[in-house]
């Protein structure tokens, strides 16, 4: 099991550049007041006893109030809490969870940002849920939501036409509204089974 403060910031490092990789098109989009876009992580602290689940800190209020801080904090903060009020079992954890597996479980808790959790997770992680984010996707002008930034946008595996998935997201996406993010061929299968049962 992950315990040592180097493994945890590797994890979150990890999880960072994914995240980012997935959704580079809508952090592209997002507006920003400043010329240059600051740049987000957050570290995994130390372990103590054991107890990985308490020593992980969720990221507090930046600096700045760019809409990309905000998706960062909505993400670590949001997944933190998740992992938290998620069984061990549930979220496919045990002793010997590997770094690459828990890196999964981080990078799938937020992609797959669920409302549905408790209210109260929402509100200990300081979590606003009717968030508004400025942006200039394809120049509209409807909004995107702050939770929603996650899990509305459509998922693709390639770079071939957008379309070629359509069939396969989950009727929660809006691709239309936020775009396609990358994804994995793993995701999309599951997606499928999800709308065959």
């Amino acid at each position: 099991m992950l315990g040592d403060p180097e493994e945890l910031r590797g994890v979150a490092i990890k999880v960072t550049r994914i995240i980012t990789d997935r959704y580079i098109k809508q952090i592209g989009s997002l507006k920003s007041e400043n010329k240059f876009v600051p740049t987000v992580s957050c570290c995994c602290c130390k372990c103590r006893s054991g107890k990985w689940k308490e020593a992980v800190p969720f990221v507090d209020e930046l600096d700045v109030k760019e809409p990309v801080a905000r998706v960062a904090i909505f993400g670590a903060n949001y997944s933190t809490e998740a992992l938290r009020d998620t069984s061990e079992t549930e979220l496919g954890l045990s002793y010997n969870t590997k770094e690459e597996e828990l890196v999964n479980i981080f990078v799938r808790l937020i992609c797959n940002a669920d409302r549905n959790l408790k209210k109260k997770i929402f509100k200990k992680a300081h979590l606003d849920l009717n968030e508004i984010l400025p942006h200039t996707y394809r120049g509209s002008d409807e909004e995107w939501n702050l939770y929603e930034f996650y899990r509305k946008p459509g998922i693709r595996v390639d770079q071939e036409a957008e379309d070629h998935y359509k069939d396969r997201l989950a009727s929660y996406m809006e691709p239309d509204k936020y775009g396609y993010r990358l994804g994995t061929t793993d995701e999309l299968d599951k997606l499928q089974q999800q709308k065959d049962v």
